[in-house]
């Protein structure tokens, strides 16, 4: 019983790492992203963590995405939005690191 305990956790330990490496090629992503693609990485990285089981960083970038179609109605620049999501998602990372 012992072994499948350890094996649970070394699968979990497995599964924390690569999400931990994606979250960091999403902030990676999002900070070298020009303004012209921002709402298209937000989506597709939304998917992208929603599929890894991240649903508090998918949520955050749904929500930019929908600032970023008409960023001047929200009252916030690309700028903005970019700073949001990458500090969002460094907070997630570093929850996730202590976890």
């Amino acid at each position: 019983m012992a072994t499948r305990h350890r094996e649970s956790e070394s699968v979990e330990r497995f599964i924390r790492d690569r999400q931990l490496v994606l979250m960091r090629r999403a902030i990676a992503t999002l900070a070298a992203a020009g303004d012209d693609e921002l709402q298209f990485q937000f989506h597709r990285l939304a998917g992208s963590l929603g599929t890894y089981q991240l649903h508090a960083a998918a949520q955050l970038l749904r929500e930019l995405e929908g600032r970023a179609q008409t960023p001047s109605e929200a009252g916030a620049s690309h700028d903005g939005l970019r700073a949001e999501a990458v500090s969002g998602l460094r907070v997630i990372v570093s929850a996730m690191a202590v976890a």
